[in-house]
C-alpha cells in the first residue's frame, strides 16, 4: 500500500514538473487593447497600434462584396461569411472611415507578409481546373451541384463556378 502511494505521489511530481505552465501559472492576460477606453463605443474608439483581432458589421452580401475589395487579402473569408479578422491599424482606420463598425478583439500574432508558398490561391485552383476538364472531357466534368450563401446573398468575386464536383 505504502509503495502504490510512492508511485503516485512520484508520478504527480513528474507531470506538474513536465508541465511548467501549471507550476508557474500567473494571473491571466489582459484581453483589452492598447489605446482603447472600454467607456467608449466600438465606432468613438481610435485606431490602435499594431495587427489585432478585428470584428467588422457585416449586414448585408454588398457590404462583404465591398470589405473584400477595400480589403482584398481578405476576400475569400467575407464571401464565406466571416467577419473576424486580422488588421493593422491602419486597415481598421480605413474600414471605419466607410462607416462600418470595427470591434477590437485584443491583439494578434505576427503573422508572415507573404503566401506561403507551399498553397495555392482558390483562383489557381479553379483555373488549373477549368483547364484540365477543357483539355479531358472525357475524364472530368464540373458540375455546379448547389448554390453558396454568397451566391445566393450576392457579393461573391470568385471568377468560377462554386461546387463543384
Amino acid at each position: 500500500m505504502r509503495r502504490k502511494q510512492l508511485l503516485g505521489f512520484l508520478l504527480m511530481t513528474a507531470i506538474l514538473l513536465a508541465t511548467p505552465g501549471l507550476v508557474i501559472a500567473g494571473p491571466a492576460p489582459d484581453n483589452d487593447a492598447p489605446g482603447i477606453d472600454a467607456g467608449q463605443s466600438a465606432s468613438e474608439q481610435q485606431p490602435p497600434s499594431g495587427r489585432f483581432y478585428v470584428q467588422i458589421d457585416i449586414n448585408s452580401g454588398e457590404d462583404a462584396a465591398s470589405l473584400a475589395q477595400l480589403l482584398p487579402e481578405w476576400d475569400e473569408a467575407f464571401e464565406a461569411g466571416s467577419s473576424k479578422v486580422i488588421l493593422t491599424d491602419d486597415e481598421i482606420a480605413r474600414v471605419r472611415n466607410r462607416g462600418y463598425v470595427v470591434t477590437v478583439l485584443g491583439d494578434a500574432p505576427a503573422i508572415p507578409d507573404t503566401w506561403p508558398s507551399c498553397y495555392s490561391h482558390l483562383t489557381e485552383l479553379n483555373t488549373w481546373l477549368q483547364t484540365f476538364a477543357a483539355d479531358n472531357p472525357t475524364l472530368v466534368e464540373l458540375i455546379d451541384y448547389g448554390d453558396s450563401w454568397c451566391k445566393t446573398q450576392g457579393g461573391c468575386t470568385t471568377p468560377a463556378p462554386q461546387n463543384w464536383s
